[in-house]
């Protein structure tokens, strides 16, 4: 899995080691209830009431999908992605992908002529759009959180430096 990381995110990893990404969720839970994640399924979060009670069909709820899964694992590998393009491409080669720090690398995915088809360009793509085989960096996911920030929910993702990265 491709976890999107802005360039400012991506120099704190660098540096310290770690990061916390915030993927927005869709989610239509009430402000009210309280995100955990299921003590026997992990990675099945499900919202709580005050009193302890999950907030099944309760009058006020405003969408009937009350469990969500979480898009990663504490302890997953995912692969960084950042902004990149890609202006060059050849048999010999393959993919010559930019990263925003301008380094340079040839990649040779299966598919790398219907690839060069899509996205050869001079322009640079977002992060989401990058395919796992052009990361550069990995990390292990340290830690999972579902929480209600202003009107909306999203995950924070937090993640940690691999030994091999």
């Amino acid at each position: 899995m491709i976890l999107p990381i802005s360039e400012s995110q991506l120099r704190t990893y660098l540096d310290t080691g770690q990061v916390t990404v915030e993927l927005p969720s869709d989610c239509k839970w009430r402000a009210d209830v309280e995100p955990k994640e299921h003590s026997e399924f992990p990675g099945l979060w499900m919202p709580y009431c005050s009193d302890g009670r999950v907030a099944n069909g309760e009058p006020g709820d405003t969408d009937d999908s009350y469990e969500i899964t979480a898009p990663v694992k504490v302890g997953d590998r995912v692969a960084i992605g950042e902004e990149w393009r890609m202006p060059r491409w050849d048999d010999d080669h393959g993919v010559g992908i930019y990263y925003r720090d301008e380094e340079f690398r040839w990649h040779r995915p299966s598919d790398h002529v219907e690839f060069a088809r899509e996205y050869l360009s001079r322009k640079w793509y977002p992060a989401d759009t990058m395919p796992e085989w052009a990361a550069r960096h990995f990390a292990t996911v340290a830690t999972v959180a579902f929480e209600r920030r202003g009107d909306r929910w999203a995950w924070f993702i937090g993640l940690e430096a691999d030994s091999a990265d």
